[in-house]
């Protein structure tokens, strides 16, 4: 009886216990369905969201190596089919080359390190903006950006985003373009309501000549080389001529318009052979000036109906008092500008003879060579203000320029800067590195004949290209303007000491008529 009830008692445990099992394992089971169905559940969102975000997500280990899951716009965005296992850095490589790798790999050293704070990852970030040669896609600016996966205190792995951002600059380009233009356009206002509306009529009159003659020589020109380059070379003299005109008085779009055209001329000039194709750049680049002057027109019709209209412009009588005063005051804002954009410090002191007044022809000269004197100022003499200081010089230079009747009635013009002179040993070195002239014919020169080299074409002593100096044009569109005017020219300089150009032209050009003058802002 004992055994019996000891046995239904052990029946009964070990079926209590077989159904606690069997309850057991079905739990488990139920939990391990639904912990399957919430990861296949997650698997899905998360193969959703690489499939459908814009952007190229992944994961690097350590050694580079791009992880198997990643965004499917990833081998789109890097125009290369990927499996997962392909090294980033590889691939950096043959799109952006051997510098951009090695700052990449550097870069993702220090943050697997862990060394770097957060805050300092975008300033470090050599991938950033970056332009790379993206397989069938051409230049591509993508951005990549960085986050450490942690583990603890360990990092096994780094996020990265990668993003297409051409069309976004571009679109900034554009904006900011938009904005310089607006500003370009009020400051053009601005300036000329400055200006004499006469000479701003003058100037526009002249620059269309000018961009007709090129456009002319363009559609005439013989196609042989010979004939291409004398084009180039008088082109570049016409247009040099008209950008120092445009600034002397602050007509920046025109100006900056004949830059750009001097700088393809310039660029056409180096080529071993030219041909008709190579000339095709030019008419958009003078489309761009044509462009300029009619919106100077537009405003200066629009101030001529204000004039009219009875609504007097500010100080437009003083600007229109004498067409010598004018061009004082706009050659001085042109020595303040160069000064400025050449970090130096330069004054102009103008200064005209009493009862003095030139015929139209005269000024239209004047108007042509003078910019181009002090532009060789400012740039070749004026020395930097350390410079000016050591050689025990004031710190600010100073250009005077003088106009006056002589003896014979012919009228002087001197233009005098007390910087550093002309230097033949400077020009000879010059002169040798351009390969214009041997070391056998240089030294057959004398220091004069070297000196006069100045007013050839190309040679210059700058030692980068600006908007005021590097081409070699100036001196030389100088040159030739007075060749056609029968002036006559001399160079007086002293190194470290002054250079001095005066000129003198014939008897017919100066008449007495005015009194003496000191324009505001010109020193007398």
């Amino acid at each position: 009886s004992r055994a019996r009830q000891l046995r239904t008692i052990q029946v009964s445990a070990i079926g209590l216990a077989f159904l606690n099992f069997l309850f057991i394992v079905f739990k488990f089971v139920r939990r391990l369905r639904e912990g399957d169905a919430r990861v296949e559940l997650a698997q899905r969102e998360t193969g959703r969201i690489l499939a459908t975000v814009g952007e190229g997500l992944f994961l690097i280990n350590p050694e580079g190596r791009i992880s198997p899951q990643f965004s499917k716009s990833l081998p789109a965005l890097l125009g290369t089919p990927l499996s997962g296992g392909e090294s980033l850095y590889e691939l950096v490589e043959r799109m952006g080359g051997a510098e951009l790798q090695t700052d990449l790999v550097s870069f993702t050293e220090i943050l697997f390190s862990g060394r770097v704070k957060p805050a300092l990852v975008g300033q470090l970030n050599p991938m950033r903006d970056v332009e790379l040669d993206v397989p069938g896609r051409g230049k591509r600016t993508l951005t990549f950006e960085f986050e450490p996966v942690h583990e603890g205190r360990v990092i096994p792995e780094m996020l990265i985003t990668v993003q297409d951002v051409t069309e976004r600059l571009i679109l900034a380009r554009e904006l900011e373009s938009a904005k310089e233009r607006a500003r370009g356009e009020f400051d053009l206002v601005m300036h000329m309501l400055d200006q004499d509306p006469g000479v701003l009529t003058t100037f526009v009159t002249q620059a269309r000549v000018t961009s007709a003659q090129i456009n002319q020589q363009l559609m005439s020109v013989r196609p042989t080389d010979g004939a291409y380059r004398s084009m180039l070379e008088s082109m570049l003299r016409a247009m040099h001529r008209l950008k120092g005109e445009a600034y002397t008085l602050q007509l920046d779009s025109a100006g900056l318009a004949a830059h750009h055209f001097e700088t393809e001329v310039a660029a056409l000039q180096r080529s071993t052979s030219l041909r008709g194709e190579h000339l095709i750049p030019l008419p958009l680049h003078l489309k761009t000036l044509i462009e300029a002057l009619d919106r100077i027109d537009i405003l200066l019709v629009r101030m001529q109906r204000l004039a009219a209209m009875g609504r007097a412009l500010p100080d437009a009588a003083a600007a229109v008092a004498d067409p010598l005063i004018e061009l004082g005051r706009s050659l001085n804002l042109l020595v303040e500008r160069i000064a400025s954009e050449t970090d130096k410090l330069a004054t102009l002191h103008f200064s005209v003879e009493s009862g003095l007044l030139v015929d139209a022809a005269l000024l239209g000269i004047l108007r042509e060579v003078m910019p181009q004197f002090l532009r060789n100022a400012v740039v070749h003499g004026i020395e930097e203000t350390g410079s000016r200081l050591i050689a025990g010089k004031p710190p600010v230079g100073v250009i005077h320029i003088n106009l006056s009747r002589e003896s014979d009635a012919t009228l002087a013009l001197i233009v005098r800067d007390d910087g550093c002179g002309l230097s033949a040993v400077r020009l000879r070195s010059a002169l040798l590195a351009s390969g214009r002239l041997s070391d056998a014919q240089l030294a057959q020169m004398s220091d004069l004949q070297i000196i006069m080299q100045i007013f050839q074409p190309g040679v210059t002593t700058a030692e980068q290209l600006t908007e005021h100096a590097g081409r070699g044009v100036g001196l030389d569109a100088v040159r030739e303007t007075l060749v056609r005017a029968n002036a006559r020219l001399r160079v007086r300089t002293e190194p470290g000491t002054f250079t001095q150009f005066e000129v003198r032209f014939a008897a017919a050009r100066a008449m007495a008529a005015v009194p003496p003058f000191s324009p505001s802002g010109v020193s007398a």
